[in-house]
């Protein structure tokens, strides 16, 4: 297997927001080279001499590969061979859109799905605080698994930090939290989240505080651990200092969760992405709570410039959707009740409603009597007096 070494890997391993995409185009790439039997920075050299050598490697990749893999195998080598493209300075001369014609579709397949609020439950149910705040966290917020922490365009390890949370109270109550992802970035964006991830993150920092970690707000919001031998890798030395968690090992703490409930079963196909079927759920229940899209396309990150609300227009969008992007049953059990007590006093409402036109009827019924009975009464008199 070739190595991916050189001068062209370092620019390539550049601009990756997600260490998962990151280690998925180094897959797609390694496989590629070692197919075509050529290092990196040879293969850079021989494609900026011939952009036609390069589409020809390419095509004959395809179809020696073509009955063994998938066809998203070869979309996500596309993607790859454009980033490496791209971060070495190869600027034209290679037909991409011809390229693109000749890949095979990718087939869809159950994974597209999203992961229910009933697996969800269970998954929160099963998991430490720490990885209870993650989910609770990506499932209200949409956010990438990538923004808990990730290396920018320079090289630094990034990751959100206790002063990207803010929760937003009113009348003593926390509406919602408000989240800023990608902070002093080009990709930074604002976003929300939910009171019960907000209680969930403030149990989980009293428990850092109490082995003496001093959190501030430059302090990674989700950290390694310090009392679990299962993750020897993940520890710090002193667990007084706090290292941020990188993706992959998220990824691989909710594999091991999803796999411990039964709900995704060693060497089968998972119904669902496993960390960013998150994410599908957070635009699912949006979009089905009535939130406008281009919100929820905000809400995820994907910043339009069409799309402009004042704060409270962009908070009110969220809170359509947070009865259905809470997690917890007992908070599903109160929603449920508030709309039943919503509907006893509609009918309550209505009743009275029948009960005074009744009444108003009843009275009207009353006052005609007694002009009918006085009429009575006069003529009887006249009657009498002849």
């Amino acid at each position: 297997m070739i190595e991916l070494t050189g001068k062209s890997i370092n620019e390539f391993l550049k601009g990756f927001k997600s260490d998962a995409t990151k280690e998925t185009y180094k897959k797609s790439l390694r496989q590629f080279l070692s197919d075509i039997n050529t290092v990196p920075d040879e293969f850079l050299r021989r494609t900026k001499a011939n952009p036609k050598w390069f589409e020809k490697q390419v095509v004959n990749h395809v179809e020696k590969r073509k009955g063994e893999v998938g066809g998203s195998y070869f979309r996500k080598l596309l993607d790859a061979l454009k980033h490496f493209s791209e971060m070495n300075d190869v600027d034209d001369g290679i037909n991409w859109a011809k390229l693109a014609k000749l890949m095979p579709r990718a087939r869809k397949v159950s994974s597209d799905r999203s992961p229910t609020v009933e697996e969800i439950r269970r998954l929160v149910d099963s998991a430490d605080l720490r990885m209870k705040c993650i989910v609770l966290l990506c499932c209200s917020s949409g956010i990438r698994r990538g923004a808990l922490g990730y290396e920018d365009e320079l090289g630094k390890t990034r990751y959100l930090t206790w002063r990207d949370v803010d929760p937003i109270v009113r009348e003593g109550v926390v509406l919602a939290v408000r989240l800023i992802v990608y902070r002093d970035s080009p990709d930074e964006y604002p976003t929300f989240a939910s009171p019960e991830f907000y209680a969930a993150l403030l149990e989980y920092k009293r428990k850092r505080e109490v082995i003496g970690e001093v959190i501030t707000g430059d302090s990674p919001l989700i950290r390694d651990v310090w009392d679990d031998n299962r993750h020897r890798k993940q520890k710090s030395e002193d667990p007084r200092i706090a290292r941020a968690l990188s993706d992959k090992a998220i990824g691989n703490e909710i594999g091991r969760l999803w796999l411990s409930l039964g709900i995704t079963a060693p060497g089968t196909k998972h119904p669902f992405k496993q960390v960013h079927g998150f994410r599908k759920f957070f635009e699912s229940q949006a979009l089905a709570s009535g939130v406008k899209e281009a919100a929820v396309e905000k809400m995820k990150g994907r910043l339009s410039s069409y799309y402009r609300p004042t704060d409270e227009e962009y908070l009110a969008e969220y809170l359509k959707a947070l009865p259905r992007l809470t997690i917890s049953e007992a908070a599903e059990l109160k929603d449920k009740l508030e709309k039943q007590v919503i509907i006893s006093d509609r009918k309550v409402g209505e009743l009275e409603r029948r009960g005074l036109v009744l009444e108003e009827q009843f009275e009207k019924m009353q006052k005609n009597y007694g002009e009918l009975k006085k009429m009575v009464e006069r003529r009887l008199g006249s009657r009498k007096k002849e």
